[in-house]
């Protein structure tokens, strides 16, 4: 029988209390205890007054030998007085209040008791009328704990019914916000196997944050659970990204190195950053900028993330004090054989020594013919060749898209590139640019080109010269062969007869602090030179520098 709301026989407060065929275990037990009064939520949701799940009152009806044999139920929703009284004013709250500070053994008057009994007081009310007296225990004297060890914690109850599972997390207050908690719901619905139907927040004077997630589950098929489990889960959802970086540089470094850079960069770098990388690449960033400051000049990284394709990389530039003007980093990228798809600038602020800014440009590159690029070939030198060409030492034009395409270093696109400018001195018939792209278009043949000139030239390849020369050459004429453009094989065989028309350089001297010399200086056997205009001397001495070009002529021995 049923009056109001329950008059309707198809109605169902709980849709395993009355079908015994389909009752799970914990229900029977629940009905088989001997306390007659429970407090719980009712499937249903009020229609009335706010649309929340009813709250039930059961009430068990017992025969004479004290055996369960039904329940009173009464369905509705608590009034304002019930949540804002103190516990202490309702007589089932106070009995479980009361046993539970008896239970504890604190002394009402000491620090602990009055702890515990504000954490009662404060307790999510509607889980103070459902929870049992062992479940308030545990987790009352568990929260109390925290107030020594300030740490994330659970604490999560299961209803009778197993229709939910109540879950009270605490969170540093510091720590706390809309995307921990956020991290925190998606961790719970996952453990459980459930969906998050409501949720509150707690803000006091404790330093800790209380979060009250209430996760509706299927009856009969609650997973297993270890709460120490899903507290690490919690734990590294709640912890910062400075956390994640203090434990990466003192992992890195060792706990005094570590404190110390951690002090520098804890806040250095910007949410832009922290949002699309992890504590280790700023690991690697941080030895970057550090690397930018000491030397007071460009640092660079190559890279490639997961998921990019062979034709695709990224390039961060770390520059001291300002940032780079784009209009000067495209043309540089581009004449390598790049397109640029996307920059993200980041300014990382350091604090010690003396506050330092390092701007970091993360450009997204694509190459231009969807070439594949060898990140590993490659990222050596493209990190030395351009702060050559930032600074002026090395031309920015089209030969710099041989280091990609070809995988030279530095020098031996300057080599080619002083090549080149004597053949428009010899006059050519191609333009600067037609040269370079025919290059680019023969980059196993301009390879062979550079070690032809290593096999003749190179100080530390004397041994075994003439057999290493022989199989070059053959192998650029085979190369030649598979040339299709009468011109691209005519301008090839010009810098193929330029390099076996030499007869010193000073390509491999070093200036009086061990560098590369900022010039180079081939002599000609002019007369060996295919094409070249009458009439012609008996030697040539040119001199290629960015800076400067220049050519001294013989007619005779000296």
């Amino acid at each position: 029988a049923g009056l109001g709301i329950l008059r309707d026989p198809r109605r169902e407060t709980f849709a395993h209390l009355t079908d015994r065929a389909r009752m799970p275990d914990e229900i029977r037990a629940f009905i088989g205890r001997t306390s007659p009064l429970m407090v719980s939520k009712a499937d249903q949701k009020a229609v009335v007054h706010r649309p929340v799940h009813m709250d039930a009152i059961v009430v068990k009806r017992f025969d004479a030998a004290g055996k369960v044999v039904g329940a009173r139920i009464i369905v509705g929703l608590f009034t304002s007085v019930a949540y804002n009284r103190s516990p202490r004013e309702i007589p089932l709250l106070r009995r479980k209040v009361d046993k539970t500070v008896a239970r504890a053994g604190f002394s009402p008057t000491s620090h602990d008791g009055k702890a515990l009994l504000n954490i009662l007081e404060t307790f999510p009310r509607d889980e103070l009328f459902q929870i049992e007296d062992d479940d308030l225990f545990d987790i009352a004297t568990g929260i109390l704990h925290l107030q020594e060890r300030q740490r994330v914690a659970l604490f999560h109850r299961v209803d009778s019914f197993e229709r939910f599972v109540s879950c009270l997390v605490f969170v540093p207050r510091e720590r706390f916000n809309t995307e921990i908690r956020i991290r925190i719901q998606d961790i719970l619905e996952e453990v459980f196997d459930g969906e998050t139907t409501s949720y509150t927040t707690q803000l006091g004077d404790s330093p800790l944050a209380r979060l009250h997630f209430i996760v509706a589950t299927h009856p009969g098929k609650l997973p297993e659970v270890d709460p120490d489990e899903v507290e690490e889960k919690l734990v590294a959802a709640t912890r910062s990204w400075s956390d994640h970086l203090h434990e990466a540089l003192i992992e890195a470094y060792g706990e005094e190195r570590g404190l110390q850079i951690g002090g520098s960069y804890g806040a250095a770098f910007p949410s832009s950053y922290t949002e699309r990388f992890d504590a280790k690449v700023a690991l690697r960033d941080i030895s970057k900028v550090e690397q930018a400051i000491a030397m007071d000049e460009l640092a660079l990284d190559l890279y490639r993330t997961e998921g990019m394709g062979a034709e695709e990389v990224r390039f961060k530039v770390f520059h001291p004090d300002e940032p780079m003007p784009l209009s000067d980093i495209l043309p540089m990228l581009e004449n390598m054989g790049f397109k640029v798809i996307d920059e993200v600038p980041h300014a990382v602020r350091v604090t010690k020594p003396r506050e330092r800014l390092v701007m970091i440009h993360d450009l997204g590159l694509i190459t231009r013919d969807g070439t594949k690029v060898n990140l590993d070939a490659v990222r050596d030198n493209i990190h030395a060749h351009f702060p050559l060409v930032w600074r002026g030492d090395v031309e920015n034009d089209g030969f710099c898209a041989l280091i990609v395409k070809a995988g030279l270093n530095w020098r031996q696109v300057v080599l080619l590139r002083t090549y080149a400018k004597y053949l428009r001195q010899a006059a050519i018939p191609y333009s600067q640019s037609y040269m370079e792209q025919t290059l680019s278009n023969h980059p196993e043949i301009v390879r062979n080109l550079v070690k032809l000139f290593e096999a003749h030239f190179d100080p530390a390849q004397q041994s075994s010269h003439n057999r290493k020369v022989i199989k070059l050459r053959q192998d650029i004429l085979d190369g030649l062969n598979a040339v299709d453009s009468a011109d691209e094989d005519r301008i090839i065989r010009r810098f193929f007869n330029l390099i076996e028309s030499t007869l010193r350089t000073n390509f491999y001297q070093p200036d009086a602090e061990g560098n590369p010399k900022s010039y180079v200086a081939v002599k000609l056997d002019s007369r060996a030179i295919d094409e070249l205009p009458l009439p012609r001397p008996f030697r040539e001495i040119w001199v290629y520098s960015p800076r400067f070009e220049a050519i001294h002529l013989r007619g005779g021995r000296v």
